[in-house]
């Protein structure tokens, strides 16, 4: 598992992930059926990919990988606040893969673009300035 593989960093497993799911090796046979959901999607699909993370699905998975997740590396003082990031995470995630097959990107220009949003959330969005 890649949670494993990369010591509990949810963020660097995610872009492991992306990458792994994209890679044009032969042995990705899902890739074609992945790609033409994701650019046929509709509300009902949506939908659909929306409930595959409804609480209680989210909360059995993270029953599962929560223990995997190394925690001191994100901001979150309980568990439940891994929900949240869970399906921010997902988000962006879907956005991408949406992103890579619409816009016909290279896997590498599609993992930068997904390893940059990443970045963006891993260290945040707002900049701290001394007042």
């Amino acid at each position: 598992m890649l949670l494993k593989q990369h010591g509990g960093d949810l963020f660097k497993a995610m872009a492991g992930m992306f990458q792994d799911i994209i890679s044009d090796a032969p042995d990705k046979k899902n890739l074609p059926f992945l790609k033409n959901a994701l650019l046929n999607m509709t509300h009902k699909v949506e939908h659909t990919f929306a409930g595959m993370f409804s609480s209680s699905m989210m909360d059995d998975s993270l029953d599962k990988i929560s223990p995997l997740i190394n925690k001191k590396y994100l901001n979150i003082s309980e568990d439940k606040e891994l929900f949240y990031v869970m399906q921010i995470l997902t988000s962006v995630t879907i956005r991408n893969f949406i992103e890579k097959f619409s816009r016909d990107l290279t896997d590498e220009e599609a993992i930068n673009n997904y390893t940059s949003e990443l970045t963006l959330l891993k260290y945040g969005l707002y900049r701290k300035t001394e007042e």
